[in-house]
């Protein structure tokens, strides 16, 4: 045995005892006298990652690869580091190479697998899983893995019998019973997840991922104190958990209990653990010579699909005026569909993002000279928020797709109007809140949205409807829509969601109001279904939720004709069916009090000839109106970007 040989041995030993110091003293005295000697640049590559210097660690275990590149541990090595480094393009070719070397290497298999459903290729994830359970039938974590795939591309049944194998095999896998929880969510069985969901934490009390899936289902049936504290509870363990952090700020901005001053707080306690970031890249904004020239104008957002968002940003997209403005499109769509190829026709440019960390689609933007960017979704799922701390565009607004503020210094605006903001608004805000003087969205109706139906006018029986979420209605929701079905005589209320779906979910509902004196006969409990516009025709008057108002499904039900009933609060939250019901010249239908919400309805349902009219006149308001008129909002919109680069160029 040679010396370097007898020094390897020794090392290694080190090594596998964790005294990294000594066993890369070391492997460093071997490379001094063989620099390409291959183990210890390997080995010293994975001292390198253990200790946190992943960079280091790729450089060491490449040319490791250049000195033998027919080893496939180096080439897995290498992956785990690309990985930590989020370089997943080339983690992904280190794993393929090793196991081209070695088709038999499972850890490879399942990495690769883990990277590939990260990044929305399902397909190759499903066919690398099966290829790894065939080595190792046995293996849990490989279930969990297949279920997970499975999960994401709508195979929820397929995915829930994976997750009981990988039980089956291991009982005690929070992490499989955790996603069982979220597939039987996905099914909306909402109970079974709950149950799933504690019994993950029981198993492992610091779960941050169980206790932010927790508080996301007990969202969903309004019991928001226990959401509230699952959210924190998920951050207590992970305080850097960006979805859970995320989640209870959405959450705690519709709470009526809490302050401004509070919801503030909570934002900027967000924003500080992202700050520093802009401390490390600093991006500098070089002044433009021209200040009228052509802005580049940037959008992030995760909803660039069917989604409530794009019905309200496609008009916008649509109706720039292109020799003004050129329009970048940064999407986090994991699976595109009709609505995003569409949208990719009205930008001048698309990126897609999904591959990228939040650090390179930073870089990306502002190498692409970004005048003004607009992020399109605030703390809601999947946002990039995070991008924004960076400050890679001289200008950064916050706009449509959340109800607060951000709680990121680094953004600048926040565009609402002044239904949403009155001047002396209630609410408080880490950017400037610029208002637009017309409704802040357009509409666009559904293409396919079906005829209204006029002779359900001639029905004694007045029926009321809803069509949004199960988690918007409130204790004080229901009691007051409780009391309205007692005031006006043989009167049913429909409600429509998806939660419907679960007989848990609608005994709850049913229970509530129950309690409130309201029998089943009059309680219609529907889940979504494909009929959902055409099922306001079976509406004579649509009853918007409070403290948290519909925003679609409102201009869905005046789209079919059916009058809304909005109760308008003091929070952007609590005023967007004001600010759509003003553009359309519909103020009278607008409440300030639960009072006046019931007064307001029972008027309206005995007044059969209001409702004809309206009826009969509402889509041709709508179209006539601001919140039809893209191309308003658009220039609305262009005159405020340019007053915000006139602004920012002449400063000092």
């Amino acid at each position: 045995m040679t010396i370097i040989s007898q020094t390897l041995q020794i090392a290694l030993k080190h090594h596998q005892a964790a005294q990294l110091r000594e066993a890369d003293s070391l492997y460093h005295q071997i490379l001094q006298e063989d620099p390409g000697h291959s183990d210890a640049l390997n080995l010293s590559g994975l001292i390198a990652h253990q200790t946190g210097n992943n960079t280091k660690a790729a450089d060491l275990i490449n040319k490791a690869i250049l000195s033998n590149p027919k080893n496939p541990d180096y080439y897995y090595n290498l992956g785990i580091v690309l990985s930590a480094l989020e370089k997943w393009k080339e983690a992904i070719h280190a794993y393929t190479q090793t196991i081209r070397l070695r088709p038999d290497y499972f850890e490879a298999l399942n990495n690769l697998g883990n990277i590939l459903r990260e990044h929305s290729n399902t397909d190759s994830a499903i066919e690398i899983y099966n290829k790894a359970l065939k080595l190792k039938p046995d293996c849990a974590e490989a279930w969990n893995n297949l279920g997970n795939v499975l999960k994401e591309q709508g195979q929820i049944e397929n995915a829930i019998e994976n997750y009981k194998k990988a039980i089956q095999i291991k009982p005690n896998y929070a992490e499989a019973w955790n996603n069982l929880g979220s597939a039987m969510s996905a099914q909306n069985r909402f109970k079974d997840a709950i149950e799933h969901y504690r019994h993950a934490l029981k198993l492992k009390p610091d779960y941050a991922e169980a206790w932010s899936n927790l508080g996301g289902v007990m969202e969903i049936i309004g019991e928001f104190n226990t959401s509230i504290e699952s959210y924190r509870q998920a951050l207590k363990h992970k305080p850097d958990y960006n979805i859970a952090f995320s989640n209870l700020l959405y959450l705690l901005s519709y709470n009526v209990v809490c302050s401004p001053e509070q919801i503030l707080v909570e934002h900027r306690n967000w924003g500080r653990i992202h700050e520093e970031k802009q401390k490390i890249h600093n991006f500098s904004h070089i002044k433009p010579t021209n200040p009228n020239k052509r802005l580049r104008i940037g959008y992030v957002s995760s909803d660039f699909r069917k989604h409530a968002l794009s019905f309200f940003f496609e008009p916008i997209l649509r109706n720039h005026d292109k020799s003004h403005v050129e329009i970048y499109c940064y999407s986090n769509v994991n699976e595109p569909d009709d609505t995003t190829e569409r949208l990719k026709t009205m930008a001048d440019e698309w990126c897609s993002t999904l591959e990228m960390n939040d650090t390179e689609v930073a870089q990306k933007i502002y190498d692409d000279k970004i005048d003004i960017l607009i992020d399109l979704a605030g703390h809601t799922a999947k946002n990039r928020l995070i991008i924004f701390s960076y400050k890679p565009a001289p200008i950064q607004i916050t706009y449509l797709g959340y109800c607060n503020t951000t709680g990121l210094k680094s953004m600048d605006y926040w565009i609402t109007d002044s239904v949403l903001h009155p001047e002396d608004t209630f609410e408080l805000a880490v950017e400037d809140i610029v208002r637009l003087q017309r409704c802040w969205t357009c509409y666009q109706p559904p293409v396919d949205a079906p005829e209204i139906k006029t002779d359900m006018l001639a029905n004694k029986i007045i029926t009321f409807g809803s069509f949004n979420n199960v988690s918007k209605l409130s204790k004080n929701v229901i009691e007051c829509w409780s009391q309205l079905l007692k005031e006006v005589a043989n009167s049913r209320l429909i409600l429509k969601a998806r939660q419907l779906a679960d007989p848990f979910i609608q005994e709850k509902i049913s229970a509530q109001f129950a309690q409130n004196g309201i029998n089943s006969e009059q309680l219609i409990l529907l889940p979504s279904t494909p009929s959902y516009m055409s099922d306001y025709n079976r509406i004579d008057i649509a009853l918007d939720t409070f403290p948290r108002t519909g925003g679609v499904t409102t201009a869905d039900a005046l789209w079919m004709g059916v009058p809304v009933i909005t109760l308008s609060g003091q929070r952007y939250i609590e005023r967007q069916g004001a600010s759509i019901l003003n553009a359309i010249g519909l103020d009278e239908l607008i409440t300030s009090t639960p009072e006046e919400y019931i007064t307001r309805a029972v008027t309206l349902a005995k007044n059969h000839t209001q409702r004809a009219e309206l009826k009969s006149s509402m889509r041709q308001l709508m179209t006539n109106s601001p919140l039809c008129d893209g191309q308003d909002l658009a220039e609305a919109l262009e005159t405020t970007y340019r007053k915000m680069w006139h602004t920012w160029c002449e400063k000092e």
